[in-house]
């Protein structure tokens, strides 16, 4: 038997309730059935399917004991799953505090006792809710939910045996598709980078001068390769080749590395930050750690010259140095294949959420089109200065006259010039 019990509150130590909003109810579904000799009460599924399915379970697995049938092997549990997720490693640090931090939410949700298999897509949508209600944006929804997903699509390297094993497709909340980047204007870049890279002040010390350069000399990089932030922190003095104008890129967002090739300007700016720690093995960092200085030195300087800087304010931040990069590659007429070569995204696709219109882009659109059409078909895409033509034209001048297209007013006109 199924039975659905509601409450008005959710208590806070209790799994597996989930709010109706047809009925403004926390609801829970149980089961309760006999096999044999024995009373089975069980409760906290979210959905009658899962209640359902449990019950299913258990009268197989006690058809399978009256006929001797030894059960099949149980799934391994989540707990575990995430356990050996953790073992195996990320990137840096901060992305295994994130992935804790998640496994430790997903966990409350499902309860330690759940196996993989049993895992459905109300928890997801639970999981997204409850994120979203403690004011996180859906978008940081969104990645937290990838996590959990990556994390069930190994759990065949960490179990061989669950090679056939398909985990249930998860549930993302819904991301508004407005981009969060923006082009840095040229003007915008021109003043920034030699307000930073500007000779020493009388009221500077030779410790604020040197972390204003080498905020300068970063951004500058940022601009000319398109490289996150921390990947040029990650920047070795080996890994440059000189000969071949190539530099390895070690990328811990995706776990791989590559090989961009760098213009004269980019092996300028290089040469020039080789001296930002003379005795490193990095470029612009002592310890290969992202520069965190650099965001209130962009601030600084931005409000010293007159710039918008942040998100809230409408202005840019340094990560939008990669949306310039690759919007400013694409309105060159490259190819998808060696923007993503540049970026380093694994599908090609992917670069398009990184372009962006810009006012000479729409310009060149708008003379593209003109050059197309022809204007004739259409008077209304006539220009004003050849809707009015010359008088030494008579017979368009007395053509226009006669079809009433050319008012009183503007015949005179057009006589008094």
């Amino acid at each position: 038997m199924i039975l659905r019990i509601t409450q008005k509150t959710l208590g806070k130590n209790r799994h597996g309730w989930a709010y109706d909003r047809r009925s403004g109810l926390w609801i829970t579904y149980a089961v309760d059935l006999t096999l044999g000799r024995h009373r089975i009460r069980r409760r906290g599924f979210r959905t009658r399917r899962e209640a359902e399915q449990f019950e299913l379970d258990l009268r197989n697995r006690h058809r399978q004991s009256e006929f001797d049938i030894t059960p099949p092997k149980a799934f391994p549990l989540v707990s575990d799953l995430f356990a050996r997720r953790l073992e195996a490693g990320f990137a840096n640090r901060k992305e295994r505090v994130r992935a804790e931090r998640v496994f430790r939410l997903f966990l409350q949700i499902l309860g330690h006792g759940t196996r993989i298999n049993r895992v459905s897509r109300s928890h997801y949508r639970e999981y997204c809710d409850r994120r979203i209600a403690d004011g996180v944006s859906p978008a940081t929804a969104a990645r937290e939910i990838t996590v959990i997903a990556a994390a069930f699509n190994r759990a065949a390297e960490f179990w061989p045996e669950l090679e056939n094993f398909t985990p249930v497709r998860p549930v993302w909340p819904k991301v508004p598709k407005k981009s969060r980047g923006r082009v840095i204007r040229r003007d915008e870049r021109i003043r920034l980078v030699n307000h930073l890279l500007r000779p020493a002040q009388a009221d500077e010390s030779g410790k604020t001068v040197a972390a204003r350069h080498r905020a300068g000399l970063l951004l500058q990089f940022a601009l000319l390769t398109g490289l996150r932030h921390g990947e040029i922190c990650l920047l070795r003095k080996n890994w440059l080749d000189r000969s071949r104008s190539t530099i390895r890129v070690e990328r811990p967002k995706t776990d791989s590395d590559g090989e961009i090739v760098l213009s004269a300007s980019a092996l300028d700016v290089l040469t020039r930050a080789a001296g930002l720690f003379p005795d490193s093995p990095f470029f612009f960092s002592r310890n290969g750690k992202p520069h965190y200085a650099i965001y209130r030195i962009l601030s600084n300087a931005c409000s010293e010259i007159g710039l918008d800087y942040g998100r809230r304010n409408g202005g840019f931040v340094i990560h939008d140095a990669r949306h310039t990069f690759i919007t400013a590659l694409q309105a060159a007429g490259f190819d998808l294949a060696t923007i993503s070569s540049f970026s380093g995204h694994s599908d090609a696709h992917i670069v398009s959420r990184y372009t962006h219109a810009t006012p000479e882009s729409q310009k060149r659109a708008a003379i593209a089109i003109s050059e197309e059409m022809d204007p004739s078909i259409d008077p209304s895409l006539q220009t004003n200065a050849s809707s009015e033509p010359a008088v030494s034209d008579p017979d368009e001048l007395f053509r226009r006259i006669r079809s009433g297209e050319l008012a009183l007013e503007e015949f005179r006109r057009l006589f008094q010039k």
